[in-house]
C-alpha cells in the first residue's frame, strides 16, 4: 500500500471519528451554568480533528504525484508494540478512573505513557527518570485542583475519598 493510500483511509478514519464525536456531543446534558454548555469543547475538538482529516486527505493527491518519480522501497510487516501498548493503557484508564480515582491513575497513566514512548535505554540515565517520576507526580495533582477549584469540577476521587 502506498504512502498516499495510508493518508487517505488515516484521513477518513479520522473524518469519521470527528463525526462520531460532533454527533455523541447531542447526548450530553446542557446546564445554563456554563456560558458556553458542555457540548462545545467535545464539538470544537471534533471539528477540528475534522478540518484536519481534510487537509490529510486532499494532501494525500498532492503527495502521490510527488512520489511517482520515486522507486518505493517494500517495507516488512512489523508489529507496533508502543501503539498497542498505548491503546491497551487508555483502555485501561477509561476502565479503571472512577475505581482508582484520577490522580493516582493519571499518575500511573502518564510515567508509563512517557516510559513507552521514550527510547530504549533512556532511562538508564537517572536525571531522566527523576524528571518523568516528577512531571508524573505534579502534573495530575496540578490538573486535579486546577478542576477542582479553578473550574469547579469534580474528578473521580476514587480510593481517596
Amino acid at each position: 500500500m502506498s504512502e498516499s493510500t495510508k493518508d487517505k483511509i488515516a484521513g477518513l478514519v479520522f473524518l469519521a471519528f470527528s463525526i462520531f464525536v460532533y454527533a455523541a456531543s447531542y447526548s450530553i446534558k446542557t446546564t445554563k451554568s456554563d456560558a458556553l454548555g458542555p457540548q462545545f469543547f467535545p464539538r470544537l475538538v471534533a471539528i477540528l480533528i475534522g478540518i484536519l482529516a481534510v487537509i490529510q486527505i486532499f494532501g494525500s493527491f498532492g503527495h502521490k504525484v510527488q512520489n511517482q518519480n520515486k522507486t518505493v522501497e517494500k517495507k516488512s510487516f512489523a508489529i507496533n508494540w508502543p501503539l498497542i501498548l498505548s491503546v491497551a493503557l487508555l483502555v485501561a484508564y477509561c476502565y479503571l478512573l472512577k475505581d482508582v480515582g484520577f490522580i493516582i491513575l493519571t499518575t500511573i497513566y502518564l510515567f508509563c505513557q512517557i516510559y513507552l514512548l521514550f527510547p530504549k535505554g533512556s532511562f538508564e540515565n537517572k536525571k531522566l527518570l527523576i524528571i518523568s517520576i516528577i512531571a508524573s507526580l505534579i502534573v495530575p495533582v496540578g490538573i486535579y485542583y486546577l478542576f477542582y477549584y479553578g473550574f469547579q469540577i469534580f474528578l473521580p476521587a476514587g480510593i481517596l475519598g
